[in-house]
């Protein structure tokens, strides 16, 4: 592995021909200002959260490289840095849930602390990873084609049913927004007026007094009327 890490700056903007048009929410990003340093394999190093000045920006290099560091004694069978290694790849997103899940299985005397941490850590890469798939299936097409938008979300809606019904619900913002939202199209195809309602209730609960998402609400309220008024009929 190099030992060189590189400041990622990625521009959301929506460009024509972008070869990486995800690779901000593949990287962990949710919106501007996201910086992170990535070493040779791709993999976030370390986030940059500090001021954007010169100083603050070597400060997280160093914190990048230290990371590297890390990462070669774990490669070299320290049991520590290999604890820490996968704690810090969990957290910056640099596993994916299906391999975190069979590192976590291997792992022996695990607290229920910390099997717990690690649990919600894997829902919320899970989340991201069904959300980057809906992404990519949804490239290209336009406000136009709402109804195909809302079939795609309704399909993986069914999926995060399953995770709730199994207690695996994600708890940070970034990802309890699509959790929420795709079972609420999943809950309207179906016209489950019941759980479109119990979907609505988190995102009410967290974001209703934002008055950026009161047109939000006010258009999932009008299809809640109607899916109450449809289980009347």
């Amino acid at each position: 592995m190099s030992d060189k890490v590189v400041l990622m700056l990625h521009v959301t903007t929506h460009v024509d021909g972008d070869k990486d048009p995800d690779l901000l929410s593949e990287k962990g990003g949710g919106g501007f200002p996201f910086l992170v340093f990535l070493d040779a394999e791709g993999r976030v190093a370390a986030q940059h959260k500090g001021p954007r000045t010169a100083e603050a920006f070597l400060g997280t290099m160093e914190t990048a490289t230290a990371f590297g560091e890390l990462r070669k004694k774990a490669e070299g069978g320290d049991a520590a840095a290999q604890t820490e290694v996968f704690e810090k790849d969990l957290g910056m997103g640099n596993i994916s849930s299906k391999d975190g899940r069979a590192a976590v299985e291997k792992m022996k005397d695990l607290s229920e602390e910390k099997k717990a941490d690690y649990d919600g850590k894997l829902i919320g890469i899970e989340v991201k990873e069904t959300v980057s798939e809906v992404s990519k299936k949804t490239k290209g097409l336009t406000p136009d084609d709402k109804p195909a938008i809302k079939k795609i979300q309704a399909e993986s809606g069914r999926k995060f049913i399953e995770m709730k019904k199994a207690g695996r619900i994600p708890t940070g913002d970034q990802e309890m927004q699509p959790f929420w939202i795709f079972i609420m199209e999943a809950a309207e195809e179906a016209k489950d007026a019941a759980l479109y309602e119990e979907a609505l209730a988190p995102l009410k609960e967290k974001f209703g007094q934002s008055p950026q998402a009161k047109k939000f609400f006010a258009e999932r309220d009008e299809t809640l009327a109607k899916l109450k008024a449809l289980k009347k009929e």
